[in-house]
């Protein structure tokens, strides 16, 4: 009899339990032999441990695309022949300041004239307006005359500042450090105020904008990092920015809003006007458990997974009146439990059996395992308790091996030794919830915990508790394959 295959029945009083065990002894002593029922060949099935990832980014991608950080126009203040002409179309300028780059120089001769006349005009009207101070002081000049001269004087003064004004802006210089991107002027062309001088473009910090869906654009806020993948000379690089602006207004007809996100180009590569595949983080997720997709078995109302059980089985015997008490399918305890990488969690009686010829009962108890790292053969100790019966002492068989082949013989008059235990695997079917695919993986919210054996090959081929043979993965063999074929040493 499998021993996955147990009753649910609970332990019952003692004159069930003596109807049941005289009934159980009945059949046994009424059969000359006893052909045990055929065990089914388990399944060959290879398993994941699963290892949650302390922390899972929770990510979309989305098409962008690249724009300058700013494009200024320069337009000419004042009018003008063009005397010079001192920067070429592509060339990289510097921006405002004492060093500021000099694009255009414009003609001077008239401009010049101009502030000439301003100055002589703002001298005399000065001298007016002292002369007049003077004789204000001596009462022979009226409040009103002083008030006019003062006037004249202040407004040849601004005549003057704004000629020279004017004169200084004959030569235009970048206002932005950037690229010239287009200089639409020639030498000894004349231009007026307004007149497109030229174009400059700050590409040393590009900006990417992409349409963020209505349900992501919640998730994201200025400072987040952004990873940008763009095609470059038949391959894709790798760009890292953060998010710098979220429009406050959606687009209604695509329902999609703005958000741009500023990568650092000083190095040139990334061009602008480029469609470029921008990865953007909803939230992390902590302790995210991630499983092959193929490993999860849809059904019509909910989705499942197969973990390995791992149990072991105890055959021994013991005299029949030590056993009156005992109902087959009752539940046990295990009281201590040391293992390296499994810890025992639960014991069953599967099985009383009769041996022929003599007063004594043949048990069997399964005991069940939490896992751990999931290598086997496990090791340790345990001593399992069933009601009715004295503890039972179990040795894993590693623990076994290395006692030594002497060890486990008893003593005449000391206790007897451990019961080696058999370790058997099993198919046990869990109902898992889904949370975020990636690729070819998804998170599982809820049926697994870290330990568990998911079976991730074979898992369409069993059922609950059915007996299964853990081997490689095919994706393991094949890398131990190449690995071996990558050696010198000849294969065995």
């Amino acid at each position: 009899r499998n021993m996955h295959r147990r009753s649910n029945a609970t332990r019952a009083g003692p004159p069930v339990a003596a109807a049941l065990l005289a009934a159980a002894l009945a059949v046994a002593a009424g059969c000359k032999s006893v052909v045990p029922v055929a065990k089914p060949k388990p399944r060959n099935v290879a398993v994941q441990v699963i290892e949650p990832a302390p922390a899972l980014a929770d990510t979309f991608k989305i098409i962008g695309k690249t724009e300058p950080n700013r494009t200024v126009k320069v337009i000419a203040e004042v009018a003008g022949r063009i005397e010079n002409v001192a920067v070429t179309e592509g060339q990289t300028v510097r921006g405002d300041g004492d060093n500021a780059s000099l694009l255009v120089e414009l003609n001077t001769d008239l401009l010049q004239a101009t502030l000439d006349l301003c100055r002589a005009d703002t001298e005399f009207t000065k001298l007016e307006f002292d002369q007049l101070t003077e004789m204000f002081d001596r009462d022979a000049a009226t409040q009103f005359e002083l008030d006019r001269a003062q006037t004249q004087y202040l407004m040849a003064k601004a005549r003057q500042d704004s000629a020279a004004a004017e004169l200084k802006r004959s030569n235009i210089y970048a206002p932005i450090s950037g690229v010239l991107n287009s200089l639409p002027v020639e030498h000894g062309e004349y231009v007026q105020p307004g007149t497109l001088i030229a174009e400059i473009v700050d590409v040393e910090t590009i900006k990417v904008v992409v349409p963020a869906p209505e349900l992501d654009v919640s998730y994201l806020s200025v400072g987040d990092e952004a990873t940008v993948f763009a095609g470059l000379r038949g391959r894709e690089e790798k760009f890292e920015g953060e998010i710098t602006y979220i429009s406050k207004l959606a687009d209604p007809g695509t329902f999609t809003t703005r958000v741009e996100i500023t990568i650092d180009n000083a190095d040139g590569r990334l061009l602008t006007g480029k469609m470029v595949d921008v990865v953007l983080t909803r939230r992390v997720v902590a302790d995210a458990i991630m499983v092959p997709l193929d490993a999860v078995i849809p059904r019509r109302h909910d989705r499942v997974v197969y973990v390995v059980s791992p149990e072991a089985e105890l055959v021994f015997d013991m005299p029949a009146d030590d056993a009156a008490s005992l109902v087959e399918g009752a539940k046990g305890h295990v009281r201590e439990a040391y293992s390296v990488s499994v810890l025992a969690r639960r014991a069953w009686l599967s099985e009383i059996q009769q041996i022929e010829g003599e007063d004594a009962v043949r048990l069997r108890v399964g005991v069940g395992f939490y896992h751990g790292r999931g290598d086997w053969p496990v090791e340790g100790k345990a001593i399992v308790s069933l009601a009715g019966m004295t503890d039972i002492e179990i040795v894993l068989p590693s623990a076994r091996a290395a006692q030594g082949p002497g060890d486990a013989e008893a003593e005449p008059g000391t206790k007897p030794a451990p019961i080696v235990a058999e370790i058997r695997h099993f198919a046990e079917r869990r109902e898992v919830t889904l949370g975020i695919m990636r690729g070819n993986e998804v998170q599982i919210l809820s049926g697994l915990v870290a330990g568990d054996m998911l079976i991730i090959e074979g898992q369409q081929y069993v059922g609950p508790g059915q007996s299964v043979r853990i081997v490689p993965s095919i994706e393991s063999r094949a890398a131990d394959t190449d690995a071996a074929i990558g050696t010198d040493e000849p294969q065995q």
